[in-house]
């Protein structure tokens, strides 16, 4: 190979090169959830008394400022209960300043659940996020877990791209300052509630519980609850594993047996440790169906009810 044809390669790819590490450059500069919630934490930890941890069911149901205490919603759609280990580990020197309880919402499908086996285009990307803008690292070494914009379709990149940079979008954050998505309500439409309590049942059912699969991410979800539980009674911090409302219909098409292992694995590390609650409000009856969002999710009026509960019971059932 000669010189001259190295130098053509070179001219040709070069400018490619640096045209990808400036797309790459811009796309992670657009402001985003995960971008707010890390740059609160890393200013605030330290004076955080109540974490909320989890996913979609505490990120748009749970209002850090119905609560009686210094409240921050850490929480995302999709992450997992490994995320939040992550997230915990972060911060945890941090948070041995002030904080008294951490809320980890514990769902039907929750202790299954492992994001980074998710095979999608959106499951790449949130993986990749958490990489990107938390700093967490993955144990293989692939140009691709390293690079925010293959985790976008080509459309969805300059859709990004061109909404902030040109059209001066400021809709890339979805929640308050504080965490909390609002999810407005809309006119009660029951056939849409089940028609989402039957797509999410059948993301949320786990095919085969004695897969091996399963009964590693089951093993790992438990390992990350017993490390923040053990963590929390070394340091006078208070866990509350909460189950929010699921619309009837949703809990009706529930695989019985994975909800009775979820539910009593939950119970028992209520009953193994003095500093853990369950408060499993799942079929509570203080929610009606105007107040669901979707099968699985509140709307803001079921929002504000749920952040009085979980406030009231916090200040009530477990402070003395």
């Amino acid at each position: 190979m000669t010189n001259k044809f190295v130098k053509k390669i070179l001219i040709f790819l070069v400018p490619i090169a640096v045209s990808l590490l400036l797309v790459e450059y811009f796309v992670r500069d657009i402001p985003n959830d995960y971008i707010l919630k890390r740059e609160y934490l890393d200013k605030n930890a330290t004076d955080v008394e109540t974490i909320i941890l989890g996913s979609s069911h505490t990120y748009v149901s749970l209002n850090p400022e119905l609560f009686s205490s210094k409240t921050f919603n850490a929480a995302k759609e999709l992450q997992d209960i490994q995320y939040d280990h992550e997230i915990f580990n972060k911060y945890k020197e941090e948070f041995k300043n002030n904080l008294k309880t951490i809320i980890i919402p514990i769902s039907y499908p929750s202790l299954w659940s492992n994001l980074s086996e998710q095979k999608s285009s959106e499951f790449d990307l949130k993986n990749n996020s958490y990489r990107m803008f938390y700093g967490f690292k993955k144990n293989t070494f692939s140009l691709y877990d390293y690079s925010y914009i293959l985790s976008f379709d080509c459309r969805e990149l300059s859709s990004e791209l061109f909404s902030y940079y040109i059209l001066g979008s400021t809709n890339m954050v979805h929640c308050n300052t504080l965490g909390w998505k609002k999810r407005p309500k809309t006119e009660l439409d029951t056939n849409y509630l089940k028609n989402t309590a039957l797509k999410q049942n059948k993301f949320h059912t786990v095919k085969d519980l004695n897969d091996e699969a399963a009964k590693r991410n089951f093993e790992q979800n438990n390992k990350c609850l017993q490390h923040i539980i053990k963590w929390g009674k070394n340091n006078n911090v208070n866990i509350v594993l909460l189950t929010t409302p699921k619309y009837k219909f949703y809990r009706a098409l529930a695989n019985k047996e994975q909800y009775k292992i979820m539910h009593n694995t939950i119970d028992n590390f209520a009953k193994q440790n003095t500093n853990c609650y369950y408060l499993n409000l799942a079929a509570s009856e203080d929610f009606e169906d105007g107040d669901f969002a979707d099968s699985g999710h509140l709307n803001e009026l079921g929002a504000i009810k749920l952040s009085n509960k979980v406030n009231d019971f916090i200040e009530t059932e477990i402070k003395p």
